[in-house]
């Protein structure tokens, strides 16, 4: 994915100079072991910071704290499944939601870019509000909100494409005994 956006992308060597102290980094080569929205964690941040990027560009913005806080709005590990439904069931009405990993990944994921790496206060406000409005933290930067709406879009778009990629489904609904 690195050398594809370093090869193939009109500004890969600029976007990759402002973050490859992220890239290989220990812990964020970590993110690689998890799936999200049907691909590695990594490649979706990837993808999230190099078009945030080009969009901060050409906007005129502060496209290295994009790149930056782009690429780290998802640094966060998964609690184990057995861990995430005792929370749940141990709590009632908004509660419920208050603790799942959707609600709760954003401030994960700026304390986890907080304690390996020096971010601005512009690069935590695109990691701790990129879930808006799931989450009630509005962004207070126009950064914040290009990270907000390209990691809205590509989520979208990765949802569906590894839902018609399913190998056991059909586009109908039916099960695709071919596969």
């Amino acid at each position: 994915m690195i050398n594809f956006i370093l090869e193939h992308r009109k500004y890969g060597r600029d976007f990759i100079d402002n973050v490859q102290d992220i890239i290989i980094h220990p812990y964020f080569k970590g993110l690689k072991s998890y799936k999200h929205h049907g691909i590695k964690r990594f490649d979706h941040s990837l993808t999230v910071a190099y078009y945030s990027f080009v969009i901060a560009r050409k906007l005129h913005l502060d496209e290295r704290a994009v790149a930056r806080g782009a690429l780290l709005h998802d640094f966060f590990f998964d609690t184990p499944l057995e861990e995430r439904r005792r929370i749940r069931k141990e709590e009632r009405g908004l509660n419920k939601i208050k603790v799942t990993q959707g609600y709760t990944h954003p401030k994960t994921a700026a304390q986890n870019a907080q304690k390996f790496f020096e971010i601005s206060d512009l690069e935590e406000d695109i990691i701790s509000k990129h879930m808006f409005p799931l989450t009630p933290d509005k962004p207070e930067y126009t950064e914040s909100w290009v990270v907000n709406g390209v990691d809205t879009t590509i989520a979208i778009k990765e949802f569906f494409v590894s839902f018609i990629q399913h190998p056991y489904w059909s586009l109908s609904g039916q099960i695709n005994y071919k596969l």
